[in-house]
């Protein structure tokens, strides 16, 4: 009986060790209360509709203007700006919703204050370099007396053109988000990335 109370204790604990780890790879990612969930002054936040489209994707936030996020906004309508550079102001209803714009022609707080004032409660900006699949930029204010109150981000080029040229194809303006997520203590290959971008 000693023997097999032994082995018992040895393998037990074992057990419930790869129960926890099979746990946490079978997991997926999960919005949280605590927003501050930034890893390398980035964020995350994940598309669940459409699902061609159904990735986790990086975001830099601005650090010089703008606010940070103060809730998890869970699923949100994200909506292409019209006019995209978002250099004057926007002609479609973002009221409530993300509103995604083009970096180019203006100052990134330009469009975050059109945006702003369309109603948007954030603005993510895609850079303009489409092949730009790694390099998360800073955001800066243009010395302007402006404020902004909502939370900016910068997007990588390539997932902005990915995701506008989807939503074009599918005929949709908008695409529903949570932002920001959190991935932390998520492994990598479990954060469902895109295929196309190199972030890890």
């Amino acid at each position: 009986m000693e023997g097999n109370e032994s082995t018992f204790t040895i393998i037990l604990p074992i057990f419930v060790y790869f129960m926890n780890f099979n746990t946490l790879a079978s997991c997926k990612l999960a919005t949280t209360p605590d927003i501050n969930i930034a890893v390398d002054n980035s964020l995350y936040f994940q598309i669940l509709e459409p699902d061609t489209l159904s990735y986790t994707f990086k975001i830099k936030p601005s650090q010089s203007f703008g606010a940070p996020f103060s809730d998890v906004y869970k699923s949100i309508d994200m909506v292409l700006s019209q006019p995209y550079e978002a250099c004057s102001p926007l002609s479609n209803d973002v009221v409530g919703s993300v509103v995604m714009v083009t970096r180019g022609a203006c100052s990134f707080l330009t469009k975050s204050y059109y945006a702003e004032k369309a109603g948007a409660v954030a603005v993510i900006i895609a850079d303009n370099d489409h092949e730009n699949n790694e390099a998360l930029i800073d955001m800066v204010h243009d010395e302007t007396k402006r404020e902004i109150s909502i939370p900016s981000s910068f997007l990588l080029g390539k997932d902005g053109a990915m995701i506008k040229n989807e939503l074009e194809n599918l005929g949709l303006q908008k695409a529903i988000i949570t932002i920001p997520i959190n991935i932390t203590g998520i492994l990598p290959h479990q954060a469902h990335r895109t295929p196309w971008t190199l972030w890890s």
